[in-house]
């Protein structure tokens, strides 16, 4: 502690009063402080702390005491001076003035840290720090190399009149050890005392990087580096991570460590193709590529499915799918989500071509049946919704054929109703054996499709009636029934008379069901239901149907199906 006795007219003893003491006192305002030394002059004392502060109190006559009170007024207890930040070490008063010594000092490096290969550029940040010949600086650095023993070494340096830094260079160094740096303006004769830390470390051996496979021009990924040993925590603020290409390209982004010794950064949008990645620790010296400093990184065009073939799968026994896709890559992967995979199935894709762009895929058999979309990933981690194509799994389909009859000469357009059905890019109908295209109509609710021209030996071992099958795939066929083919019709006219048309025909199947069509000349159309007699087929004309003449065809089938035109007799 600090103790003080005496005359005390203007406080100079710090104890709070201005009475004089004959003993000692203790300063009880400085307990803690960490007083270092004790100075004073006429009516004034000062003690300078051990971490460089100044306290004063007394007399403020002629501005001794620095300000400390207001007013001009007496100190009677010490105060803290401020010395902008300086630390000192001596201090002298006189009469009507103190003098103080504030040492030049090192307060911190940058960058903090450097390969033990050497050759970084150190900018020292400090007080009293000046230029003047440039022989005559040095900076030390001080090696602690173990049982109390320091071992320096010291090089030349300059001084930066712009931002008042001492610059060097770092020395090559054999190990990573504990380093600190001082600077002597005196050719070596004397060097500050406060040091610096500064860390050596070796060149990171790089180990892999994640993501390596990268969509290119996207932004808000991150990227974990790893090295051998892990990289330093915490990390300088200068940590800087290049991405360059064989062109020339260079991008480089801020990295920072994390305690477990893993590098991050943010990936950088950047154009498709390979690149390297190395890491600067200290925002100066990168990687040597050659001594395992680099690690690789495929930025790729992101792949765009263009076609599944088939584009559905049926739920009990699955299916292999063939895919297109552009931009495809080895390392592709599937996803299936919805129904019944609403967390999304991946699978890995067979058979990839990458220069055809096309590959294959097993979808397993599924408990239920559900409209789900497929996605594709080149990284298995980023799958783009914005190329996707619809899939789906389907379940048992019961549809029920809408004209069971048909001429032989084809050409009708008939309909398997089934609620069940979508839009299968491979949907078709199986007559007898011959498979022809059918096409979803939401509007009639079922597969749409032309029956075939009858070809006799060729559609089923019953002449005239042949089975109906489905397929959504194009692969697997689900039995429908039969549609029964008609001999070709022999039409030898209508007749109009009695309000009634009359068709007259030969060929006319038994279980028909007949329609009526009249065109008339004022472009008016009607249909009417027809009554066959095995040899003709009459509609009553509706009442009050203009005068005129008019077209006459007929149907076998239904009202909207195929129609034959009839002459008049």
């Amino acid at each position: 502690g600090v103790f003080a006795w005496g005359f005390n007219l203007h406080g100079q003893l710090g104890v709070g009063d201005t009475k004089a003491r004959a003993s000692p006192v203790q300063v009880e305002a400085l307990a803690g402080k960490g007083a270092a030394s004790v100075v004073c002059g006429a009516h004034v004392s000062a003690v300078i702390a051990h971490q460089g502060q100044v306290y004063v109190w007394g007399s403020s006559e002629r501005g001794r005491l620095g300000g400390v009170t207001p007013g001009g007024q007496d100190a009677l207890t010490p105060e803290l001076c401020d010395i902008k930040g300086q630390v000192l070490t001596q201090i002298a008063i006189c009469d009507d003035r103190m003098l103080a010594f504030a040492p030049a000092r090192v307060t911190g490096v940058s960058p903090n840290c450097g390969p033990l290969t050497g050759g970084t550029v150190l900018s020292l940040m400090g007080e009293g720090l000046h230029g003047g010949e440039d022989a005559s600086i040095k900076v030390r650095f001080s090696f602690d190399i173990g049982e109390g023993q320091i071992e320096t070494r010291a090089g030349r340096a300059t001084f930066n009149e712009e931002n008042g830094c001492v610059i060097c260079r770092t020395p090559p160094v054999d190990q990573a050890l504990p380093c600190g740096l001082d600077v002597s303006f005196d050719n070596g004769v004397t060097f500050t005392s406060s040091a610096v830390p500064f860390d050596y470390y070796p060149e990171p051996c790089m180990t892999g990087c994640s993501p390596s496979i990268i969509p290119a021009n996207m932004e808000g990924q991150k990227m974990a580096l790893t090295c051998e040993g892990g990289f330093p925590y915490p990390s300088s603020e200068l940590v800087q991570v290049l991405f360059s290409s064989e062109t020339g390209e260079e991008v480089t982004v801020e990295g920072a460590a994390t305690p477990e010794g893993i590098l991050i950064c943010e990936i950088p949008p950047l154009s498709p193709g390979p690149r390297t990645v190395v890491v600067s620790l200290n925002g100066q010296q990168f990687g040597d590529e050659s001594e395992g400093g680099a690690c690789s990184a495929v930025f790729y065009e992101m792949p765009v499915l263009t076609q599944i073939k088939p584009d559905c799968v049926p739920a009990k026994s699955g299916g292999v799918v063939t895919v297109c896709a552009d931009h495809l890559l080895a390392s592709c992967t599937i996803k299936l989500t919805g129904d019944p995979y609403p967390e999304g199935l991946v699978l890995e894709p067979q058979e990839i071509d990458t220069e055809a762009g096309i590959f294959s895929v097993a979808i397993p058999e599924s408990e239920a049946p559900g409209s789900l979309v497929m996605t594709i990933s080149a990284d298995s981690a980023y799958y783009g919704e914005d190329a996707s194509l619809p899939f789906h799994i389907y379940g048992q389909i019961q549809p029920t054929l809408e004209i069971p009859i048909a001429v032989q000469a084809g050409g009708l357009l008939n309909c398997l109703l089934e609620p069940a059905l979508f839009a299968a890019a491979d949907m078709c109908v199986k007559v007898g054996d011959v498979v022809v295209p059918g096409s979803f109509d939401q509007g009639r609710g079922g597969c749409v499709f032309e029956t075939p021209e009858f070809e006799e030996g060729a559609m089923g071992p019953d002449m005239g009636v042949v089975p109906i099958n489905i397929s959504l795939d194009g692969i697997t066929f689900s039995p429908v029934g039969s549609l029964c083919y008609v001999p070709p019709l022999e039409i030898a006219g209508y007749k109009n008379a009695g309000g009634a048309v009359t068709i007259t025909a030969e060929g006319l199947p038994e279980n028909g069901v007949f329609f009526v069509k009249l065109e008339h000349e004022n472009g008016s159309t009607v249909v009417l239901p027809g009554e066959s007699d095995g040899a003709s087929v009459t509609a009553n004309l509706p009442e009050e149907y203009p005068e005129g003449s008019f077209e006459v065809s007929f149907s076998i089938h239904s009202e909207t199906g195929q129609f034959f035109p009839c002459p008049p007799e």
